[in-house]
């Protein structure tokens, strides 16, 4: 299941196309745009219950280091911390094959950022390890990016024997 959570039309152009290869993925969500965060929080929600036992997941849009979402301009404001999404995630009704977070690890433009980069991924496989309340996620791998990401990415295939193949991706291991 690929879960687009982001309002950018560039990016949900892209992804909702073969160019993409978003088609391996299952099935494709994306966010309805007109949501506020809550809505889309709800939305967000909602379709994470419904992932089939042992599919990939992967979540597509903007990110840095501890959130994931739209960009954060007026006009794609969504934005979920890492918290947050691994409290979802822990919630699961089915364990998933492998998370991939298509999303940068860091935000260029922004002169705060800190280096070493770990990326979103490793936030919420840290959030998730730590608080002793992994659930269904627990014995899955999260993969995530410690880099920037194009915004037309062709997505790596789904499955964590393939993601773990992907040189460009960091996989954890959740325990």
């Amino acid at each position: 299941m690929l879960i687009i959570i982001t309002k950018d039309p560039k990016i949900v152009r892209f992804y909702t196309s073969a160019r993409s290869g978003s088609g391996a993925w299952g099935q494709i969500v994306v966010l309805d745009p007109g949501y506020d965060q809550t809505q889309a929080t709800r939305q967000l929600s909602d379709t994470l219950a419904k992932l089939p036992a042992g599919e990939s997941l992967c979540l597509v849009g903007h990110g840095n280091d501890t959130e994931i979402g739209g960009s954060g301009k007026r006009n794609d404001p969504w934005g979920w911390h890492a918290d947050e999404l691994a409290g979802m995630l822990s919630l699961l009704r089915q364990k998933p094959d492998g998370v991939l977070f298509e999303a940068c690890a860091l935000d260029e433009d922004d002169p705060h950022k800190v280096d070493p980069v770990f990326g979103f991924a490793q936030a919420v496989w840290s959030r998730l390890n730590g608080s002793g309340q992994a659930g269904k996620m627990k014995g899955v791998t999260i993969f995530g990016y410690q880099n920037g990401v194009p915004v037309e990415h062709t997505l790596p295939r789904p499955g964590t024997a393939a993601l773990d193949k992907n040189v460009e991706l960091t996989g954890l291991y959740v325990s």
